[in-house]
């Protein structure tokens, strides 16, 4: 083994890692924020694109002014303009 392999291991053996309970709090919040995906509630909701066979969000026109979306679907902004949501309507930034 060498000498940076050796440090490696060393600084991974020094690191904490979160308590259980820590990583539970942090599942819960995460459930609780990808929950309007999942139940339908949100207002720029997520649809399959049957053609390419992916999740693409619907896009909003958000007012700031009335701190909501000024579309509602059908009508999918997301889908005609390709600056919008980082051009997810377009699969310009799916990882």
């Amino acid at each position: 083994v060498s000498d940076e392999e050796k440090e490696t291991i060393l600084a991974c053996q020094s690191v904490e890692l979160p308590s259980e309970e820590e990583i539970m709090n942090a599942v819960e919040r995460l459930k609780a924020g990808i929950e309007v995906w999942f139940n339908g509630t949100a207002e720029a909701r997520y649809l399959y694109d049957e053609i390419w066979g992916g999740l693409v969000n619907c896009g909003c026109w958000f007012n700031e002014w009335e701190k909501k979306c000024d579309n509602v679907f059908p009508s999918c902004p997301a889908f005609d303009d390709p600056g919008l949501d980082f051009g997810n309507g377009f699969y310009n930034d799916h990882h």
